[in-house]
Formats: C-alpha cells, structure tokens, sequence
C-alpha cells in the first residue's frame, strides 16, 4: 500500500469507530424510545439538543450551502425533540 493511503487509514480510524459507537447507541435509543422505555429518552433527548446546536452552527456560516444544510439540521433535531415529547412514556 502506498504510505500515504496507510497514513490516512491510521488517522481516520479513530473517528470510525466513534462514528460507529455514536450510530449504535443512537440506534438503542431510538429502540427503547420505540418500546416506550424510559431510561432512552434522556441520551436522545441531549442527542436533539446537540443536533439544534450544530444545525445553528451550520445556518451561522458564511456561504448559502452551509445555511442550507443548517435549515436542514435544526428541522431534523426539532422534528425529533417533537417527536420525543409526542411519544407516550412507558412505566
């Protein structure tokens, strides 16, 4: 392999497997938040706040895509904290 392609592969593979922890326990959450357990709704109810936060952060830049994708962000954690507070709590 070239060495520079190995230099990549080292360097990003951190961010890999934090990007997969991350989808994993998103995915938890979203299956006891689905069977109305309670204990997801607090981790999915931060996830949505920080998704707000990163939408703004997107909608504050400079150029018209990163105020596209903000819009897209926010609207997407604000239809998940509605949705969350929609969703019946279990016992």
């Amino acid at each position: 392999m070239n060495t520079k392609l190995k230099a990549a592969i080292k360097h990003t593979a951190p961010y890999a497997v934090g990007g997969t922890l991350l989808a994993a326990s998103l995915a938890a959450c979203t299956r006891g938040i689905s069977k109305q357990q309670n204990w997801a709704r607090t981790p999915y109810f931060l996830l949505q706040i920080f998704i707000g936060i990163s939408g703004y952060t997107l909608f504050s830049g400079t150029f018209l895509v990163y105020k596209v994708a903000g819009v897209i962000v926010l609207v997407t954690g604000v239809t998940g904290f509605v949705a969350l507070f929609r969703t019946p709590q279990g016992n």
